[in-house]
């Protein structure tokens, strides 16, 4: 099955020879100042956070950044669910059947070859699209990480899988506000929500643009357009095993390799994290100096509750293995990590399922059989809908 895939991709023009990658930076925002500026509650909790961190036998640094003077709830907002077993397979047949159809009908014959190539296995150690990534956004304070996780995957998609400059001049900046507020009660404004409810909304939807519905940070449930222009035509649960919380619910566990068989194909995955301890304060550094990992200072399991559950949906971008270290891009700004990003130790903090997005590439409606073929994609998703209702 994984050859027929790969040979399938590969006829999708998604896999490719070249090498784009680069390492994180040092952190522009001066922490030491806002340090000196913080009240006593936030210095207290960095002192404990710092102890805990020695204890650990870890290196890694802990500043002021911004998320240090905002509530947990207003910098996370995964509220967490057991997916079925069975949706994850129906929606990976989904997902297969239409990339199937792309193949297979012709679809991309107008296209140029996409951006994001399959380079992982020459590039060695590091590999990441840093220089094609769009701005670091903000959710604070609200706890909005779904809906941002989301709306990142999709507009990293159009950047590496559809390199074309003027269709992608109102894509790379989507909606967040549409995502949070416009579904069926699967995310409650800040309230929080989930990722595939939100990937959901934009694969059988569309979401408009952020300059169409600006993100305002606010509970606010009023829907006013429904649906966008901008659209993916399938989605899919990374490959995984299925794991076992204390609590007896089930969830996806990727392997190393499937994580990165996706980014290097659609140039980033959608992933959940239970974010705790070092996260809000951490500063990209080791503590001494030095780029930094940011990883777990508590046994596995022992986060979040339930041996295993998750709080904070973000993006992986690529990957070091030198630092052992997925690329993550987070959604607090900038004045956090590495300018918005940080290494984060492989397998920490509960990681768990990945989601991967394939976008509508705006040379597709090109084709002389992209009519025939949004019809038999809308078949598809059709089915797929009307069975995941008994699990849902």
């Amino acid at each position: 099955m994984k050859k027929k895939l790969i040979a399938t991709f590969a006829t999708l023009g998604i896999f490719s020879t070249g090498v784009l990658s680069a390492s994180l930076e040092m952190p522009k925002t001066n922490y030491k100042a806002q340090e000196e500026r913080a009240s006593p509650e936030v210095k207290a909790k960095l002192k404990s956070l710092r102890e805990q961190i020695r204890a650990s036998g870890k290196k890694m640094g802990v500043s002021a950044t911004q998320p240090m003077f905002l509530p947990e709830k207003d910098l996370t907002g995964e509220i967490p669910k057991a997916i079925h077993p069975e949706i994850i397979k129906l929606q990976n047949n989904a997902w297969d059947e239409i990339n199937g159809l792309i193949a297979s009908m012709g679809i991309i014959s107008n296209c140029p070859a996409p951006i994001a190539k399959q380079s992982y296995e020459r590039n060695g150690s590091m590999h990441a699209y840093m220089s094609h990534m769009p701005p670091i956004r903000n959710q604070n304070p609200c706890g909005s990480c779904t809906a941002h996780s989301a709306a990142a995957v999709t507009e990293i998609g159009y950047i590496l899988q559809d390199p074309n400059p003027r269709a992608n001049s109102t894509r790379e900046d989507l909606s967040e506000e549409q995502l949070m507020n416009c579904q069926d009660n699967s995310i409650l404004s800040c309230g929080g929500g989930q990722v595939p409810t939100s990937l959901d909304y934009i694969l059988n939807n569309g979401v408009l643009s952020e300059a169409q519905r600006p993100y305002t940070a606010i509970d606010n449930d009023n829907c006013p357009t429904d649906g966008g222009a901008n659209k993916i035509l399938a989605w899919n649960f990374v490959p995984s095993r299925q794991a076992r919380l204390n609590s007896g619910a089930t969830y996806a566990l990727n392997t190393d390799a499937d994580i990165k068989r996706a980014i290097a194909r659609s140039g980033s995955v959608s992933i959940s994290y239970c974010s705790r301890d070092a996260w809000q304060g951490y500063d990209g550094t080791d503590g001494q100096g030095n780029i930094g990992v940011l990883q777990d200072i508590r046994p596995r399991g022992t986060n979040c509750g339930n041996g295993g559950a998750t709080n904070h949906a973000v993006s992986l971008v690529g990957w070091d293995d030198k630092k052992d270290a997925w690329i993550m891009r987070n959604s607090w700004g900038t004045n956090w990590g590495n300018n918005g990003y940080a290494y984060i130790k492989r397998g920490d903090f509960n990681q768990r399922e990945a989601r991967e997005v394939r976008v509508e590439r705006s040379c597709q409606r090109q084709s002389k059989n992209w009519k025939m073929f949004d019809l038999q994609r809308r078949g598809i998703l059709d089915k797929l809908n009307d069975r995941m209702k008994r699990y849902r």
